[in-house]
């Protein structure tokens, strides 16, 4: 049972969502932070950071999640195709598209769901990413071959410690480094 009425629940789902395009006109995605509380904790597990992300408040949401990890998908899309609502969580279906098209003119898509928690004033405290990182990197290598460019995004390995938490993988505890991808959005 929520304690909020599922009006404002959905009011602020259809706001977060709107949100969402505007961001995607402007190419900048630093403004959804203020959909978070001071104390929301966003995860998910990207291309580009090799592993989990988990950021921890309003701050590291916008620095991490909203920048760092967005900053090589300008031209991007993450449609909406339908919002969920069970009490105070709303979940997402969306897609991770790129700019390019195939010569038939369909997207070269894959997709993704989030799983928020509604907190009230409009914000949400918890957020989840589920998406597969193959099909997001599949996504960047037919749209890096469409456009006969190496595939992207790329990102520098020391950029890759600034900020938020990263879980490691057994050949990462042993110093070993992963192969490098791209990650999807995150909503």
């Amino acid at each position: 049972m929520s304690p909020y009425p599922r009006e404002e629940v959905e009011a602020a789902a259809n706001r977060f969502a709107a949100a969402n395009v505007v961001a995607e006109e402007n190419r900048n995605w630093e403004p959804l932070a203020e959909f978070y509380t001071d104390d929301a904790i966003y995860t998910y597990v990207g291309v580009t950071s090799n592993g989990a992300v988990e950021a921890r408040g309003k701050d590291e949401i916008r620095k991490i999640v909203m920048g760092r990890d967005m900053e090589d998908y300008a031209g991007w899309t993450f449609p909406f195709q339908w919002i969920a609502i069970d009490g105070s969580r709303v979940i997402t279906r969306w897609s991770n598209r790129a700019p390019e098209r195939r010569a038939d003119g369909s997207p070269i898509e894959c997709p993704g769901m989030s799983v928020l928690e509604y907190a009230g004033d409009g914000k949400f405290s918890r957020q989840f990413d589920l998406y597969d990182r193959l099909s997001v990197k599949a996504v960047i290598d037919e749209a890096a071959g469409l456009r006969g460019d190496a595939a992207k995004p790329k990102k520098k390995a020391k950029d890759k410690k600034k900020g938020g938490k990263k879980h490691k993988g057994k050949s990462e505890k042993k110093g070993k480094s992963k192969k490098k991808g791209g990650k999807g959005k995150k909503r």
